[in-house]
């Protein structure tokens, strides 16, 4: 079977690339513009938060261009929280997300950590509950969310 998708670390020097990349996709979902302007702060990926951190992307085989990230960072010796999730907008649907989810589960796992904690657009809920991740509550309603609470999951694992 000929996997179209291949799993790397980030490389420090697509850390632009990577913040433009969590911005496409939060755009998706058509949120107010100055929230997306805000967003590329809060989501801005910089070469030593890929050097700190666990950072993967998602890209086509053969390419070296990114179409999807992760980044985790480590709460303590059982926690782990997933920081970044997002894949580029016209490949949502296409398996690169599940993909993306089950490498990142896999880090964690690999480490003996128990708990993946992470917030999620309310959009993704689905997705995250069907990859086994389960809704343990909600942030605050934000007005730039739409008037939506935002999820908080948890994804255990048995050690």
């Amino acid at each position: 079977m000929n996997i179209p998708f291949t799993v790397r670390c980030a490389y420090l020097e697509e850390a632009v690339r990577l913040t433009d990349l969590c911005v496409r996709s939060k755009s998706v979902w058509r949120y107010p513009k100055q929230y997306i302007k805000d967003c590329k702060k809060c989501f801005c990926i910089s070469p030593s938060s890929i050097a700190l951190k666990q950072v993967l992307v998602v890209v086509h085989t053969g390419s070296e261009v990114p179409i999807a990230v992760s980044a985790l960072k480590h709460v303590n010796c059982v926690s782990a929280e997933l920081e970044y999730f997002f894949v580029e907008t016209g490949l949502m649907g296409c398996g690169v997300g599940s993909l993306l989810y089950r490498a990142t589960c896999r880090i964690v796992s690999a480490e003996q950590r128990t708990h993946l904690w992470f917030n999620a657009d309310w959009h993704a809920q689905k997705f995250y509950e069907k990859m086994g991740a389960r809704c343990v509550g909600h942030l605050p309603i934000c007005p730039m969310t739409k008037g939506k609470p935002v999820p908080r999951f948890e994804h255990r694992f048995s050690q």
